[in-house]
């Protein structure tokens, strides 16, 4: 059965879960460390979850839908659209 699949952001991490919400510590999450760089977002409960088939952000807000990558000499915000879409500015 299909089911959405969602980002999960930390501080030092992401973890890709399947379902509606995230569950830490669920078998199937997959976790990236993005250590030495810092991760903050301005999602919901600091997570997005996509549609299954079309991909569409479940919940959309918009202007709380960035995640900002940073280190010591820059930063990098990620902006998702309500249709799923990255874009990097």
């Amino acid at each position: 059965s299909q089911q959405p699949q969602g980002i999960n952001i930390d501080t030092s991490d992401y973890v890709l879960f399947a379902g509606s919400t995230y569950s830490s510590g669920a078998p199937g999450n997959y976790t990236v460390n993005v250590s030495p760089c810092s991760l903050t977002a301005t999602l919901p409960s600091d997570q997005v979850v996509f549609g299954v088939g079309d991909g569409a952000v479940n919940s959309f807000s918009s202007g709380n839908n960035t995640i900002t990558i940073s280190d010591q000499a820059e930063s990098q915000v990620i902006t998702i659209n309500q249709y799923g879409a990255l874009s990097v500015n």
